[in-house]
């Protein structure tokens, strides 16, 4: 089984940034010290229907290339090994293997991933299906394929942050969030993610907000995330400075 993090619900979100970012004319987030993650866990605080759906990443290890090696997901101890051509994701003595070319991945045995000439993620297919993603200025601005969405930033820039922004960002991107951690999806995007949209039968609609918190490193410890019914996703991000 493969770890992904899905905060795929009934979600739509307007346009706000709180705690940390309190100067809209200072675009640099880039953090002043290196730290890493350690855990990353949350899920609804509030919800109009169904149950509260949190997870838990936690317990992060790193070799001392920076690539995760080890963590527990929900409690269940995964491990990563890593090969010129392939990874190896074990889970209850169950492997996941991802191929590798050029350091990105390109299959995980489900879902083929090909790259544009900038190192982006630009398409994701599976049999006859495929998504494409368009990227302009650093960001990823839409997503379209069996359901399409667009997205827009602040003038934040916070390479950081944005690990988590993009698979926070869409239902149905299909990676493994702490492999793109390691850098084997791409690049993410340069700015804060604000607002998603989605579009049917040729309109636009309002899909989520995010907002965030940072500590005083610039590294992000909180994202929060409102949908149109008001429902509110918080997750909680903790991080150890590199020695």
């Amino acid at each position: 089984m493969k770890t992904k993090i899905f905060v795929c619900l009934t979600v739509c979100i307007s346009t706000f940034l709180f705690g940390a970012c309190s100067n809209d004319d200072d675009d640099s987030l880039e953090p002043s010290v290196k730290m890493r993650l350690t855990s990353l866990t949350g899920g609804y605080i509030n919800i109009s229907w169904g149950s509260d759906l949190v997870f838990s990443i936690d317990n992060i290890k790193y070799d001392n290339d920076g690539r995760v090696i080890s963590y527990q997901d929900d409690g269940v101890l995964k491990t990563i090994s890593y090969n010129t051509d392939k990874i190896v994701m074990t889970e209850d003595g169950y492997n996941q293997e991802y191929e590798v070319v050029n350091g990105r991945v390109v299959s995980d045995g489900d879902y083929r991933y090909s790259y544009d000439s900038n190192g982006y993620i630009e398409k994701i297919s599976s049999g006859s299906t495929s998504d494409r993603l368009i990227w302009a200025d650093g960001n990823l601005t839409q997503i379209y394929g069996i359901d399409s969405f667009t997205y827009e930033y602040s003038n934040k820039i916070s390479s950081i942050a944005n690990i988590y922004n993009l698979f926070f960002s869409t239902c149905y991107i299909e990676v493994d969030p702490m492999l793109a951690l390691s850098g084997y999806f791409g690049k993410m995007p340069k700015n804060l993610l604000e607002t998603q949209y989605y579009h049917e039968d040729g309109k636009k609609y309002f899909d989520r907000r995010y907002e965030y918190q940072f500590n005083s490193n610039g590294y992000p410890t909180l994202i929060r995330i409102i949908d149109d019914e008001d429902d509110v996703q918080e997750y909680t991000l903790t991080w150890s400075e590199v020695k």
